[in-house]
């Protein structure tokens, strides 16, 4: 577990596009655990918040997979961390924004992108971290879509960490797939860890 949230440790070897892709899939297939104020440090983790995110594409995606860009934002709390200051003070709550680029259908597809996060602290200071993501979309029967995706966190509190973050959207509209447009917007609860490596 690392004390302070400034070490600067290169990630690790990257993984191959289809063994990140069958590893998120695997991840979407468990059970989603969004948080837990008993969670352990021990393992490495630096960092766990519940929360809530809202994603837009353009164009709409369809049943026919295609490119789309994609925006993201969403809120994040509450969070426990390891302290990110030599004060010792902690992540408590923050917001989110992200964009890039996905090859979707409403049915499944990847694709990668950058997020920013802005932190409160324990301190009353902020703090962010920007993370680069590659993600994968899967629907469960019944029309229950989870959106997975990994990361690294590359400047900011937890430079170094890898990242994990669910979205389970119980309620998709796989209707608007078939209209003109298609589906433009998802939104539902997301839990988010970073983890040292």
């Amino acid at each position: 577990m690392s004390s302070t949230a400034y070490r600067t440790s290169a990630p690790g070897a990257r993984l191959s596009r289809q063994a990140l892709v069958a590893g998120l899939v695997a991840t979407a297939s468990t059970a989603v655990v969004l948080f837990n104020p008993g969670v352990s440090f021990a393992s490495g983790v630096d960092l766990t918040c519940a929360g809530y995110s809202t994603s837009t594409y353009s164009p709409g995606i369809t049943f026919t997979p295609h490119t789309v860009h994609f925006t993201g934002a969403g809120v994040l709390g509450p969070c426990v961390s390891s302290p990110v200051t030599a004060s010792g003070a902690t992540i408590v709550s923050g917001t989110f924004s992200g964009s890039g680029n996905d090859t979707l259908s409403c049915l499944t597809g990847a694709g990668s992108g950058t997020r920013t996060f802005h932190w409160n602290l324990s301190d009353g200071t902020t703090a962010t971290s920007t993370e680069k993501f590659t993600g994968a979309l899967v629907v469960r029967p019944g029309g229950q879509t989870v959106i997975a995706d990994q990361g690294t966190i590359i400047d900011g509190a937890f430079t170094g960490d890898r990242s994990t973050s669910v979205i389970v959207l119980a309620h998709t509209d796989l209707l608007a797939c078939a209209r003109p447009g298609g589906l433009r917007s998802v939104s539902g609860p997301r839990s988010m860890t970073f983890t040292g490596v």
